[in-house]
C-alpha cells in the first residue's frame, strides 16, 4: 500500500479543486490490526485502537471468534494489548466471556490514563414467548493485567435501556449515558436519556433519568418501534463528548431504521434525525439538541455521522445518498438509477443551538462518496475525510470554521 501525504481537500467549509492522492485498498486480511473499508462493517465493534484522555495509554482489542465446544457452554475470547505513547507494550491479556443462552457483543471499549481497560458489551437473551421480543442487557467490565476485576449490569428501574455510551473522567471516575424506554402504570410509553456515574471503586454515585418532552417525541414519532410487548426508541449512540472546561458531557445519537427491499433480501437504512443531549457533571440535563436532516424521502438514506468538538462546539459531518430512478421514454421501464451524494457540516454551539449548517460536498459521480466509517476526528479537532472511489479511496482534511 502506498501512502502519500494529502494536501487539504477542503478549507473552512469550501471545496478546493486539488489533485487528491489515492490510496489503494490492501488485500483482505482479517488478521491485520488495520481495519480496511471491506472489513469495517463486520469488525469495527470488536476490533481496533483506543487512546486514553491524556494520550499516555493506547489500547488494542481484537476478538478471537467465539468457539463452540461440544457439550459445553459457548464462549467469546478477546485479546487485549496496552501500550504507552511510544508503543512499548505495558501488558497484554486474553479474557474469556462465558455465556449459555445469550450472544455477547462488544459495543464499546476504551482505556483509562492508568492503563485500566473498560469493555461495554450487550447480551441478547432469546425467548420463545410469542408476545415477547428478545431481551437485551448491557454489561460493563473493568479489566487490568490480572483479568476481569469487576462486572456491572447497567439497569434502570422500570425502564428498558436501548443503547449506552461510557467514558472515563480525568479523576478516574466513569460516566455512563444512554437512551431508555419505559411504561408507567397507565401503560403509557415514555422515552428519555439517562446518566450514571461510578467512582474508581465501581460504586454508583448517582443515576438520573430525564424524559423527552412531547413536542420532541412528535418529531421523532417514526423512530419508535412498536411491538406487542413494549415500545422502544430505535436510536444508536455514535459518540460521547466530555467538555472538562464547562463540565458537561454530551452524546450524539441517530435513529437507525430500515425498509426491506428486493423481496426482503436486503434493506435500505435510513437516519433522518440526530439527538445531542447534554448533561452537567452532577447529572442534571442542560439541553437536548434535535438536528433534523434536510433530506427526507423514500429515496434518501444516510450513513452514520462523523463528530468532532472544538472550543465547546460540536461539529457534525452528515452524509446523505439520494437516488432517482431514470425512466426510458421508449418503453417506460426502469433504465438506470442516478445517485447524488450530499455532505453537510453542522455546528451545535455551547448553548445547544444549531448556528451553522452548510453543504461542503456534492457529487453526482457514481464512483465517489464519503466513507463515514473510516472518516474521523484528528487531534486538533479537524476532520480527516475518506471518499470511496470504486476500488480505491481519496482522503483530505476539512478545516473547521474559526
Amino acid at each position: 500500500m502506498d501512502y502519500v501525504f494529502a494536501s487539504p481537500l477542503m478549507d473552512n467549509g469550501t471545496v478546493e479543486k486539488t489533485e487528491t492522492p489515492i490510496i489503494s485498498y490492501p488485500k483482505k486480511n482479517t488478521s491485520s490490526i488495520f481495519v480496511t473499508a471491506e472489513d469495517n462493517a463486520k469488525y469495527i465493534d470488536n476490533k481496533g485502537f483506543k487512546i486514553s484522555s491524556d494520550s499516555s495509554k493506547i489500547l488494542y482489542l481484537e476478538s478471537n471468534q467465539y468457539d463452540i465446544v461440544p457439550m459445553t457452554s459457548p464462549y467469546d475470547k478477546f485479546q487485549l494489548y496496552v501500550f504507552d505513547n511510544n508503543f512499548q507494550k505495558i501488558w497484554e491479556k486474553e479474557i474469556t466471556f462465558l455465556y449459555s443462552d445469550a450472544k455477547l457483543k462488544v459495543e464499546k471499549f476504551g482505556v483509562s490514563n492508568n492503563g485500566e481497560v473498560y469493555i461495554l458489551a450487550s447480551r441478547f437473551m432469546h425467548t420463545f414467548h410469542p408476545r415477547k421480543v428478545p431481551e437485551k442487557y448491557f454489561l460493563f467490565y473493568r479489566v487490568n493485567k490480572e483479568g476481569i476485576i469487576s462486572t456491572t449490569e447497567i439497569k434502570l428501574d422500570n425502564a428498558y435501556v436501548t443503547d449506552v455510551a461510557c467514558s472515563y473522567h480525568l479523576d478516574g471516575s466513569l460516566f455512563i449515558t444512554g437512551i431508555y424506554s419505559s411504561r408507567n402504570q397507565k401503560l403509557l410509553n415514555t422515552h428519555g436519556a439517562f446518566i450514571m456515574k461510578y467512582d474508581v471503586g465501581n460504586n454508583l454515585i448517582f443515576s438520573k433519568k430525564h424524559s423527552f418532552e412531547e413536542t420532541l417525541l412528535e418529531k421523532l414519532k417514526c423512530t419508535i418501534q412498536e411491538t406487542t410487548y413494549r415500545n422502544y426508541f430505535k436510536f444508536s449512540i455514535n459518540y460521547l463528548l466530555i467538555n472538562h472546561k464547562k463540565q458537561t458531557i454530551s452524546f450524539v445519537a441517530e435513529n437507525r431504521y430500515s425498509e426491506p427491499k428486493g423481496g426482503g433480501l436486503f434493506a435500505v437504512f435510513f437516519s433522518d434525525d440526530i439527538l445531542v443531549p447534554t448533561f452537567s457533571f452532577d447529572g442534571s440535563l442542560e439541553w437536548i439538541t434535535h438536528v433534523d436532516k434536510k433530506f427526507k424521502s423514500p429515496y434518501i438514506y444516510h450513513t452514520p455521522t462523523v463528530v468532532s468538538n472544538r472550543n465547546g462546539n460540536i461539529y457534525l459531518v452528515s452524509n446523505a445518498h439520494k437516488t432517482k430512478n431514470q425512466v426510458s421514454n421508449f418503453n417506460h421501464k426502469r433504465k438506470q438509477t442516478m445517485f447524488s451524494f450530499y455532505t453537510d457540516l453542522i455546528r451545535v454551539n455551547t448553548d445547544g443551538v444549531v448556528d451553522f449548517e452548510k453543504t461542503i460536498f456534492h457529487s453526482r459521480d457514481l464512483k465517489k462518496d464519503l466513507n463515514t466509517a473510516l472518516s474521523q476526528r484528528m487531534h486538533n479537532g479537524d476532520f480527516l475525510l475518506y471518499f470511496n472511489t470504486e476500488k480505491t479511496f481519496q482522503y483530505g482534511t476539512l478545516t473547521l470554521p474559526k
